[in-house]
């Protein structure tokens, strides 16, 4: 079965950047073998 999902991570109490842990997020979607698409709000998933 094929999957889509969204993705929106909101780490709370890490000050205003927050782009090291979306680059972790990235990183382990993408050895995980998932497509990823991200935009502005989140982070789109495709898997099977």
């Amino acid at each position: 079965m094929k999957v889509i999902m969204d993705l929106c991570v909101v780490p709370l109490g890490v000050g205003v950047s927050v782009s090291r842990y979306i680059a972790v997020c990235e990183q382990i979607l993408s050895e995980a073998g998932l497509k990823i698409g991200m935009h502005a709000y989140g982070t789109n998933i495709e898997g099977e």
